[in-house]
């Protein structure tokens, strides 16, 4: 201790105790310095480090999301001019021919399916936000099978028509009288 002058108390301090005290005195500061780096600033570090790791990874989520969403997009972009065009080649420009066109497919299944049409009637054109509707009440005479053959290729047709009630009662022998309200829609472009 040759760099301190006699006259410090550290000094007279340290000359005057047993050497075991100081080692011990030198270990517990020690092991407060090691528990203070650990449990301190090591701490607040590793917990800092921790936050951001944590932070990248969500932000690597979201950036594997948002690629996801973005090829989904592209996607989705090529396919809408594909989509408008069939739109514009299904739905004609005038509703009433386009309604005609689906009354034609209703009358040509019925013969088709060997089905007699006894009464039509229909109602008046409705419009919505996703297009117009015209409701019309058919009725209809043939055999179970040829109603449902009927009504299965309504159902197949390339036109919106929606089939929203049926009434039936057996005439004679395996004949059915079926009265149905059909709606045939149109979608707006």
């Amino acid at each position: 201790m040759y760099f301190m002058p006699k006259t410090n108390r550290w000094y007279s301090w340290a000359v005057h105790t047993k050497a075991t005290y100081r080692y011990g005195m030198s270990f517990a500061l020690l092991a407060i310095l090691i528990v203070g780096w650990r449990y301190g600033i090591y701490a607040w570090f590793d917990a800092a480090i921790n936050s951001e790791r944590r932070a990248i990874s969500q932000l690597q989520q979201q950036l594997i999301q948002l690629t996801w969403a973005e090829r989904l997009s592209k996607e989705l972009e090529d396919t809408l001019p594909m989509l408008r065009k069939q739109l514009q080649e299904f739905c004609p420009s005038s509703a009433s021919a386009w309604q005609q066109q689906q009354f034609d497919c209703v009358m040509m299944q019925a013969q088709k399916a060997g089905v007699q049409i006894s009464s039509y009637t229909d109602d008046k054109e409705k419009k919505k936000s996703w297009g117009s509707y015209r409701c019309a009440q058919l009725g209809t005479s043939g055999t179970y099978e040829q109603i449902g053959r009927f009504l299965t290729s309504l159902k197949q047709s390339p036109y919106m028509i929606q089939c929203n009630q049926l009434r039936g009662s057996r005439t004679e022998g395996d004949m059915f009288t079926v009265s149905c309200d059909l709606k045939f829609m149109m979608a707006g472009i």
